[in-house]
């Protein structure tokens, strides 16, 4: 184990690069962690609103222990790194390729846009203005 220089390589490539992650659960981590398939070793994270909805995401979809928050500070981590090995395969899989169904999203939204701006010029008034437009 030692630790990298966050300056020097992007987060992203980092979880891609190591065994496991050990961490606070936050929305990026995870993230990172479901999409590489990297088992997580999370602590506590009580200050944080969303820490249950995060909590259960591991569950679902990570090779995952629990450390206490008190171990975690202390570097006492070779009990978890230790059980990180022998814990089940996630029962669920979390689909990857967000960015495909997004980007489909917004093609169809800007496709709809354009359909709805060419209703609205070409309603009951718009014919007229434009003809009385092209007249001047």
């Amino acid at each position: 184990m030692h630790p990298l220089n966050r300056r020097r390589m992007d987060f992203s490539d980092i979880v891609a690069s190591v065994d496991a992650v050990i961490s606070k659960p936050g929305f990026g981590i995870l993230s990172d962690c479901i999409a590489n398939g990297k088992p997580l070793i999370y602590a506590d994270r009580s200050d944080f609103r969303e820490y249950p909805v995060l909590v259960n995401a591991v569950r679902r979809f990570l090779r995952h222990v629990h450390i206490p928050a008190g171990e975690l500070y202390r570097g006492d981590l070779a009990e978890s790194l230790n059980l990180i090995w022998d814990r089940p395969e996630p029962g669920e899989s979390c689909p990857l390729g967000g960015e495909r169904v997004a980007a489909g999203r917004i093609a169809r939204m800007l496709a709809d846009a354009r359909v709805r701006g060419r209703k609205s010029r070409s309603g009951a008034h718009g014919p007229r203005a434009v003809r009385s437009r092209r007249r001047r």
